[in-house]
């Protein structure tokens, strides 16, 4: 699928931003990263792409999340790590997202999560949206100053 998208340019990253956001375990910066050494000149766009694709996902999950819980939540996350997420929730709020979409923490998860302790998805795309743009701004800048000696 990658290598599909990666003929798609900005359509590509938004579409992964996407699709990753809500079940796909590849990176985001699989494609950001290329993209914007070979593209310097866009990379406010690629940093907007994706972080809004990133958005859309994880208020999809929120959806699935809120709606699906027993039908879609529980069968694709065991008890085990369904308790520890929500754990986080309690403990952190919707900064739960914000954690985990900086971090190596499973972002879909979380965003499905949220929308089974409650939290409100216009909550859930500001912290995205804040994290995501954060998360992917560092990435871009980062390719941007090394360019291709980054390998």
């Amino acid at each position: 699928m990658v290598d599909f998208l990666s003929h798609y340019g900005l359509i590509g990253i938004f579409i992964l931003a996407v699709a990753e956001a809500i079940f796909l375990p590849v990176p985001v910066e699989t494609l950001l990263i290329p993209f914007a050494v070979l593209n310097p000149k866009l990379i406010l766009f690629a940093i907007l792409v994706s972080t809004l694709g990133s958005m859309i996902g994880a208020g999809i999950g929120n959806k699935l999340g809120k709606y699906g819980e027993k039908h879609i939540v529980s069968k694709i996350i065991n008890k085990k790590k369904l308790d520890v997420s929500k754990k986080y929730f309690a403990k952190f709020g919707v900064w739960a997202i914000g954690i985990a979409a900086l971090t190596p923490l499973p972002y879909k998860i979380f965003a499905l999560i949220s929308g089974v302790v409650g939290i409100g998805i216009g909550k859930v795309l500001t912290v995205s949206f804040m994290a995501r743009g954060t998360r992917f701004s560092a990435v871009c800048l980062w390719a941007m100053y090394f360019g291709a000696n980054i390998s």
